[in-house]
């Protein structure tokens, strides 16, 4: 049975947008959660490879990753990810304070967006907005 438009319009303004934050530094971490949890629910993750099995079992409207972290760095995070879901870069950008060669090329090839740190909240919300829309 489908439903009524403006029930599904009003189910669309009730449905907050699902983020996970992935950085190995927890001040950056709860700043994230502290500024967009109002507006959407907010998951963290320490390092590549939590994230990695977050992901597998959940769905993220956005993933916004560092770079550097141990265990399993961003980029790596990336590719892993992408080889089971060539659409994943859709819904992933970066936020990290060292741009690599390596990382420009991913982002260029992609199309995956990279804020610098220090972060903008600003830039990151206008981002976030546009990635889960």
């Amino acid at each position: 049975m489908p439903i009524p438009e403006q029930d599904q319009q009003k189910l669309s303004k009730t449905i907050r947008p699902y983020y996970l934050f992935v950085d190995d530094d927890l001040i950056i971490l709860n700043l994230f959660k502290t500024f967009f949890s109002s507006n959407a629910e907010v998951v963290l993750a320490m390092d590549g490879e939590e994230a990695f099995e977050m992901i597998m079992t959940q769905h993220f409207d956005v993933i916004v990753c560092d770079v550097d972290m141990p265990k399993l760095n961003g980029i790596d995070l990336f590719k892993r990810l992408h080889a089971k879901d060539p659409s994943i870069n859709k819904r992933f950008l970066y936020c990290t304070g060292r741009r690599s060669p390596e990382l420009m090329e991913l982002c260029d090839e992609y199309h995956i967006p990279c804020i610098d740190k220090p972060i903008s909240l600003l830039q990151l919300q206008e981002e976030l907005v546009a990635r889960s829309s």
